[in-house]
């Protein structure tokens, strides 16, 4: 009975460190934001940038003919806001309508969006 309740205490320890988050975000492939750190960071906008870009790298590295993606993120300070480069290389198969799908989901998330496909800017 002891054994079983220090491996419930052992595990919700776990748990609540993190633990077990940073092993299923690394088993994921996942990009994580710490946002405790971020707040205590000089620069509190350079992790989210950097998060921002892997995480809509990600996005459309799973999409349907696209072979790569490549995204640089930028902060206006004075704004607040966050813009975007993406650069995406396609094997083709990247229809007009699947591009205007991908700006209107870039417009949701930053304010100021230059798509890149195949070396045209868009």
């Amino acid at each position: 009975m002891k054994k079983a309740g220090f491996l419930l205490a052992l595990i919700c320890s776990l748990i609540l460190t993190g633990y077990g988050a940073a092993a299923r975000s690394e088993e994921e492939n996942a990009v994580s934001v710490n946002f405790d750190d971020v707040a205590t960071q000089s620069e509190p906008s350079e992790q989210y940038r950097e998060y921002l870009a892997q995480n809509t790298q990600n996005m459309f590295t799973g999409e349907d003919g696209i072979e790569s993606a490549d995204a640089a993120v930028s902060y206006d300070e004075g704004t607040e806001q966050y813009s975007i480069e993406l650069s995406l290389k396609t094997n083709g198969n990247v229809n007009s309508e699947k591009i205007e799908d991908y700006k209107t989901c870039l417009n949701k998330t930053y304010a100021d969006v230059m798509l890149i496909i195949d070396g045209e800017v868009l």
